[in-house]
């Protein structure tokens, strides 16, 4: 029970740690996706909405709209970000959102594949919106 004990204990350490580490990295990549999956969800919905009630609203106001949602455009853009809007006659508005997450560390895309994460949003909402009459 002297010098043995320590060369143990390091051994065990070098041998559990690199799974420890990439336990923590996939952890918070994952959490990192989950948090930028939601924020997608709620600037699809809000884009949904802005379409469904606003008289000028273009689909490229639609996508702008959900690219400031987001807060992830630079100079009010968002190169990542794909946003459809189908319109169901004048019935309903949805908006589709494709969001290409890139990982911030290469160990987590060597050992997935996993680069661009592709998260996808939709929502629709029924047309709440009245011609103004002249």
């Amino acid at each position: 029970m002297g010098r043995t004990d320590g060369g143990q204990s390091l051994v065990e350490v070098a041998l559990v740690l690199p799974l420890l580490l990439c336990a923590v990295i996939g952890v918070i990549e994952l959490g990192r996706a989950f948090s930028y999956s939601v924020t997608l969800q709620n600037a699809a919905r809000e884009g949904a909405a802005y379409a469904a009630r606003s008289l000028t609203a273009t689909d490229a106001s639609v996508t702008q709209r959900v690219c400031d949602a987001t807060g992830w455009g630079q100079s009010g853009q968002c190169p990542d970000l794909v946003v459809v809007v189908t319109r169901a006659g004048a019935d309903s508005a949805s908006v589709d959102a494709e969001y290409a997450l890139h990982p911030i560390t290469t160990l987590f895309i060597r050992s997935t594949g996993l680069d661009p994460m592709r998260l996808h949003s939709s929502a629709a909402f029924p047309v709440t919106r009245t011609p103004v009459n002249p």
